[in-house]
């Protein structure tokens, strides 16, 4: 039969056809996707009221665009990007499938030409744009039953989606083909609903699900294909008489549309295998497949639709009143069965099953398999008995399976995103790659072999042990399939990783959030109930897809791209209303923003976080909120007393969840940073001797975060001046790092600086600069010369060269250094300001006293910009000045500059840090420099009580009582007590300081200057 005219077409919508014609006009229309868009075009004008066009030149339109105007087919040899035709395998209304070759891989495609030019001028580009994305989302999907996207782009005004080739037919012409046996098509569509699982599991909803978009292969493979690919993947936006959206499915107008046709303009789906709500222009999701799935499972089963309608209206009247068909007269599919199928068919969605996954669950829970295997067990058990061999357990389950979460990590985890990891680590070139590969992969392994197995305990404690509610089974699995999407994130990070990623890769995968709390039935429960409604769980959903590629962007180190991520989700969760929800977006959100450098913003972030947390009940993000607070407003703004009390609310907020261990030896760790900054090394002591072994305990001793509670040990066995014990867990963290990470590991490189530095506290100078040389060597080959890293340890290596008193290679060193700084992150970067004080002060040595006043003031104005005009960075900045000022002879520039220092860090309520004692002795030196001994002693007095006070290195004492013993002398105040202060100053120099030979012989010559006289 011909493709169908006007008259025919119109008659065929108006009924007026003859039941013969009839019946022949809709048989060709079933099988001619040309004619099947010209009779919904069609339709579609006839609901617009718009019927006198179809009889004028509207109709020449309509047949232009679906017929005349769809584009010419491509020859064999055509090219579409890179990609070779070979033939034209298939065609449909919106588009065609050709057998195509890709020279690159070598291999043969299937090539698909979708069509945006069949909608609206005005919706062309927005259409084009969303098949495109959708497409790109189904190239990450890799699951055995769905049909693989290798590729998608633009070919002219149409979109092209290269997929895998697939020999075989389509499920609905292997059913077409004979009648089979109910087990057989249970057994394909069971492989057809994983595929739609695992679509559903990567966020991707088909919306067209039919027989002829499953594919069955040559071997029997079941393959899932077309997702939202052959039509658009939303309602187009309803004209002004078109039925709102929503409205119920016998508002339709009449349109006598045959239900063997597919698409119309105001329909999204296939209108045969539709739900409900999608007659009313509702959206469709997951569980619009489910029903689509259902449908097309029962006309499988039975060899009949389950709803019959002749037209359009009919039919949508039939599905809307739940009239399913009666079985045919001698079906031999099981009861069961069908009571599974009609529930999926559901028309209330929340009626149907949770989810694609217990739907397949309840699908293969054949009760005579449940009793063959029953009696199997127990014969077997009679045979153990009459041997006297006992049993001590037989388990029996009448619930879903529960044994296999393990698919749900198909697409996420497997061995397919393994060997793209696999690919992007060994195109890193970076030594360390395979070390961080199997490292990598080693976590992700572990991780998750335990989520399967809390998603079977989970699942069994509800079907299986009846100890569990079903209310308390969703609240776990909403959490499980949480994590689970962070793996799925930050796995796709993973499979595209740049070589800073690549690095960091195994402590990004040990991150991942610890899957305890999905077992926390109390914690789960005591939160504000997530919505119940569809549309708003939706939304809930969207908002935590969102949180868990933030997540992702947050291990990976990729902080400006997570802050953008975090922020619309904490945006969007907001408008939902859901507050649990929102403290764990204003959490993500502040912790990338300290991360990215926004200090400030991340307060006030995290403290907007807590307040949701307290108002949704969501004690964990609470906790996690006060915890990383301590470091945010403790160390990073240095408010330490703030800092503390954050830390008496964090561990407040811990007692409340019930303990939890890794986030407690985290506060202990961060409070104890507060304290070291602090310079109460003790309180800092304590605190990360107590965190060390919690975190041991609860992550294993080779966790990265062992040896950064390790390097803070070790830093305060330094500050105290026990250089040896620091350098003795400096070490121990450089051992742990290697065995993890290899030898070769840029985090090997910090852990030797560590190192580098307990070595010039023994004054081990050489030792010290051949570690600092040794993590050069291994961030030159692993990050390269133009990573900030590597400049961090060229300016480590001129700060050792410029103690040496190799002043001009130190010199060079600092220049390399400063280049790299200013190249990587720009000219007013702190880095730079840090890098540009090293150089102050090695120009200081070498007598160059303007360049380094230059580099101090340079190192003052960045300061100032990033930091604050009230800052201690520019507090100290103005010391170094004073430094120059004081050498260049220029006693009251010193004093001045000084006297602001002290201002600023008085200020700050800093006047008691160990900082502020240089800042005294340079007040009380530049004094009397001036001829006011008399001033001078109090400071001095002040500085020596205060330095005496202070734990740390003793070796600066000398140098106070030296210069409070000269000051006393020459305001004629207590010459008794001067002498005593530089005798005790020369034995100290034997005792803390003895290298500093020159130092003690001047004050021995001193003595012998200032003898005491009656």
């Amino acid at each position: 039969m011909r493709c169908l005219a006007e008259n025919t077409v119109v008659d065929l919508l108006g009924d007026k056809l003859a039941p013969e014609t009839a019946a022949q006009t809709r048989a060709h229309v079933e099988q001619c996707a040309d004619c099947q868009q010209l009779v919904a075009e069609a339709a579609r004008l006839l609901q617009s009221g718009d019927a006198l066009a179809l009889a004028s030149t509207a109709w020449e339109r309509v047949h232009a665009r679906l017929i005349d105007g769809a584009p010419p087919p491509l020859e064999p040899g055509a090219r579409v990007g890179r990609y070779i035709v070979l033939a034209e395998i298939g065609a449909g209304g919106m588009g065609v499938v050709y057998a195509a070759h890709d020279p690159e891989l070598d291999r043969k495609i299937a090539l698909k030409l979708l069509r945006a030019d069949l909608l609206p001028e005005s919706a062309m580009a927005d259409m084009r744009s969303r098949l495109l994305r959708e497409a790109q989302a189904m190239a990450r999907l890799a699951h055995p039953n769905v049909v693989t996207v290798y590729d998608a782009g633009t070919f002219g005004d149409q979109v092209f989606v290269a997929m895998e080739f697939v020999d075989g037919q389509t499920l609905g012409s292997w059913l077409r083909a004979q009648a089979r046996p109910w087990r057989e098509v249970l057994s394909v569509f069971l492989h057809a609903g994983r595929g739609l699982a695992a679509a559903h599991a990567a966020g991707l909803a088909h919306r067209d699900f039919k027989p002829d978009n499953v594919l069955v292969g040559e071997g029997g493979r079941v393959q899932v294909t077309d997702f939202g690919l052959a039509r658009p993947t939303g309602p187009m936006p309803p004209r002004p008489e078109d039925a709102p959206a929503g409205s119920a499915p016998s508002s339709v107008r009449k349109s006598p549309l045959s239900i063997t046709l597919t698409k119309t303009g105001a329909l999204v789906g296939t209108p045969a295998y539709m739900a409900p709500e999608q007659y009313g222009g509702g959206g469709a999701d997951t569980r619009t497949d489910q029903f689509s799935f259902c449908v097309a499972l029962y006309e499988g089963l039975y060899g009949q639709r389950p709803f019959v309608g002749q037209t359009l209206e009919q039919l949508a009247l039939e599905v809307a009143q739940g009239h399913v068909a009666d079985p045919p007269p001698g079906s031999r599919v099981p009861g069961w069965l069908r009571r599974v199928v009609l529930r999926g068919m559901s028309l209330d969605p929340g009626a149907r099953f949770p989810s694609m996954d217990a739907l397949l669950e309840a699908l293969e829970r054949d009760p005579r398999k449940r009793l063959v295997r029953r009696l199997l067990i127990a014969a077997a058990a009679a045979l153990l008995l009459l041997g006297g061999l006992g049993m001590r357990h037989l388990s029996r389950s009448s619930g879903p399976r529960c044994d296999d979460a393990g698919r749900r990590l198909a697409g996420i985890w497997d061995g397919a995103r393994r060997n793209a990891m696999e690919q992007a680590f060994g195109a890193s070139g970076r030594p360390f790659a395979a070390a961080a590969l199997a490292g990598t992969a080693r976590v992700l392994d572990d991780y998750a072999r335990r989520w399967t197995r809390m998603h079977g305990e989970a699942c069994e404690a509800t079907w299986v042990r009846g100890e569990q509610s079903s209310e308390l089974l969703d609240l776990r699995m909403q959490c499980l399939d949480q994590r689970l999407a962070e793996v799925d994130a930050l796995v796709g990070l993973l499979t595209h990783a740049d070589p800073e990623l690549v690095a960091r890769s195994v402590e990004a995968a040990q991150s991942l959030s610890p899957l305890d709390g999905c077992a926390d039935a109390a914690a789960l429960k005591n939160q504000v109930p997530p919505p119940r409604t569809p549309a708003m769980r939706a939304r809930v959903d969207a908002v935590s897809k969102q949180l868990a590629q933030a997540k992702a962007m947050l291990d990976a180190g990729k902080y400006a791209q997570g802050v953008e991520v975090a922020q619309s989700a904490a945006d969007a969760a907001r408008q939902v209303g859901y507050r649990p929800l929102e403290a764990d977006a204003l959490y993500a959100l502040g912790e990338l923003q300290e991360r990215a450098g926004s200090v400030k913003p991340a307060e006030a972030t995290l403290r907007e976080a807590v307040l949701a947390a307290e108002a949704g009940r969501n004690d964990d993000a609470a906790a996690h909120a006060w915890t990383h607070l301590i470091y945010v407003v403790g160390y990073a703004q240095m408010r330490h007393a703030e800092g503390h009390e954050c830390a008496r609310h964090s561990a407040a907020a811990i007692e409340r969840l019930g303990g939890h261990q890794e986030l407690e030896a985290r506060r202990l760790y961060t409070d104890g940073s507060v304290y070291l900054e602090e310079g109460k090394y003790e309180q800092a002591l304590a605190l990360f001797q107590r965190a060390q072994p919690m975190m041991e305990q609860k992550l294993g001793p080779e966790h990265p975060f062992v040896a950064t509670i390790l390097d803070g040990m070790g830093l305060v066995y330094s500050s105290l001046g026990k250089n040896q014990e620091a350098l003795t867990y400096h070490q121990r963290a450089l051992e742990l790092r290697e065995r993890a990470l290899g030898r070769d590991h840029p985090y090997v490189a910090i852990s030797l600086n560590n190192v580098a530095g307990a070595y010039l506290g023994l004054a081990r100078h050489e030792d010290a600069l051949a570690a600092f040389k040794r993590a050069l060597v291994i961030q030159e080959q692993s990050l390269g010369t133009g990573h900030t890293e590597y400049a961090d340890s060229l300016n480590n290596v001129g700060m050792i060269l410029t103690d040496q008193g190799k002043l001009e290679e130190a010199l060079s060193y600092l220049q390399r250094a400063l280049a790299v700084y200013e190249k990587a992150v720009g000219p007013e970067h702190q880095r730079v300001a840090l890098c540009r004080t090293n150089l102050g002060n090695a120009l200081n040595e070498l007598g160059r006293r303007r360049e380094a006043l230059a580099e101090f003031q340079r190192s003052l104005a960045i300061y100032r910009k990033t930091r604050g005009e009230d800052s201690r960075d520019v507090a100290l900045c103005w010391h170094n000045i004073a430094t120059v000022e004081r050498a260049r002879g220029r006693a009251r520039e010193a004093l001045a500059a000084e006297q602001r220092s002290l201002d600023l860090f008085e200020r700050s309520g800093g006047g008691e840090l160990p900082e502020v004692v240089p800042v005294l002795g340079g007040i009380a030196l530049a004094e009397l420099a001036l001829g006011q001994a008399a001033q001078a002693v109090p400071v001095l007095e002040r500085a020596l009580a205060q330095r005496e006070k202070l734990e740390g290195d003793p070796s600066d004492l000398p140098d106070l009582r030296f210069h409070l013993a000269k000051a006393l002398w020459q305001a004629q105040k207590d010459r008794v007590r001067a002498h005593k202060l530089a005798r005790a100053a020369v034995d100290e120099y034997a005792r803390v300081a003895p290298q500093a030979k020159r130092e003690r012989a001047e004050v021995e010559s001193w003595l012998r200057r200032h003898p005491l006289t009656d």
